[in-house]
């Protein structure tokens, strides 16, 4: 992670997305759609009520409402995350002020096509400004693609985030039920299965249960 970070440092527009994706394992449409009004910087939670996804024939992007059912949720957060949203609002608020009307906002149409304009133009008629978290210093939306280009120089993926957030959790003893509503999963199924890989050290640490519990009666 740390080298990840040290290509995309603080004020990069690609910092957040990386620690969005690890200190909470959302999908990356998930984390790229998320709105301020979503963050809850007092409460420490995060809610999951859209997504932004490419249209594969028109290559504009779009906002959504998530995969599924369970998809919709919301989560704790740790304090380191919350520490660095807040530094980066305030970066956004900062940029918006040092740019004056060239800052772009964000727009959702009425058919949900996200696309940006400068401050200075007034919202379109039945367009909605979307206050999104993941943007640049310009204001403008951070693209999956240009997002996935990025992390695949360095031999990753934005689920690479997804499995590692997921197997540091189990390692630590999260419970799986919890793990998956964490995820947007209906059950622990697919946290069994596909994300939670079994490392050494939980290898070593199931071991050592059965000796302290099983084998001395501790």
């Amino acid at each position: 992670l740390q080298e990840v970070l040290a290509q995309f440092p603080a004020g990069h527009k690609y910092h957040i997305p990386v620690l969005l994706a690890y200190h909470t394992g959302m999908r990356a449409g998930e984390f790229l759609g998320l709105e301020w009004q979503d963050v809850d910087l007092e409460r420490k939670t995060v809610r999951v009520r859209q997504q932004m996804r490419k249209d594969p024939l028109q290559l504009n992007f779009y906002f959504e409402t998530p995969k599924t059912d369970t998809s919709s949720r919301e989560f704790y957060i740790d304090s380191k995350l919350i520490a660095e949203l807040k530094r980066w609002k305030a970066t956004q608020a900062a940029a918006r002020m040092k740019l004056g009307e060239a800052y772009q906002f964000v727009y959702e149409d009425k058919d949900h096509v996200a696309f940006s304009l400068p401050c200075s133009e007034p919202c379109p008629k039945g367009a909605t400004h979307k206050d999104l978290i993941c943007t640049d210093r310009l204001g403008i939306f951070v693209k999956y693609q240009d997002l996935a280009n990025a992390l695949h120089k360095l031999g990753l993926n934005a689920h690479s985030f997804r499995h590692t957030h997921t197997t540091e959790l189990a390692a630590a003893g999260a419970v799986p039920t919890d793990i998956a509503a964490r995820l947007g999963h209906s059950d622990a199924t697919m946290v069994n299965t596909v994300y939670a890989h079994d490392t050494d050290a939980m290898k070593r640490a199931t071991a050592k249960i059965f000796e302290q519990r099983v084998v001395h009666g501790e």
